[in-house]
């Protein structure tokens, strides 16, 4: 599962609106973290905490899995362990770059996302949500 931001190229504008660019893009990317974070099911926590945000070509992600966990996690807890990783992958991010990504990398992303392997449950669509919310 990903989101991809293509913003501008901060080498190319000049130094005097760069700072104003930056604190646009990172509210916007702070949208699209708080969006993942509401529309993410938590039952054992692997799936939210997977999230990650980085720089276009960056290798950065997280991938937990829900086997060893159980189930029943704190779903408060969770969602803000979740955003404060993704605040601060935010934080970190190389805006120099063409852009970010967003991205799940747990075992079953998938899953969660699409519902598929599974009888009972339909996919959350978290990622699909998520861009509906933030891209006009």
């Amino acid at each position: 599962m990903s989101i991809e931001f293509n913003g501008p190229n901060l080498k190319t504008v000049s130094l005097s609106f760069k700072k104003g660019i930056e604190d646009q893009i990172k509210d916007k990317a702070r949208n699209i973290a708080d969006s993942l974070v509401r529309h993410s099911p938590v039952e054992t926590g692997a799936y939210i905490e997977s999230h990650a945000c980085a720089s276009r070509g960056s290798p950065k992600s997280r991938s937990r899995s829900s086997d060893i966990r159980p189930r029943g996690a704190n779903a408060l807890e969770k969602k803000a362990i979740a955003t404060q990783q993704l605040y601060s992958d935010i934080e970190a991010l190389d805006l120099s770059t063409e852009g970010f990504i967003f991205r799940n990398r747990s075992p079953h992303a998938n899953n969660v996302e699409y519902g598929t392997g599974w009888k009972n449950t339909p996919g959350y669509l978290v990622y699909q949500k998520a861009v509906s919310e933030n891209y006009e």
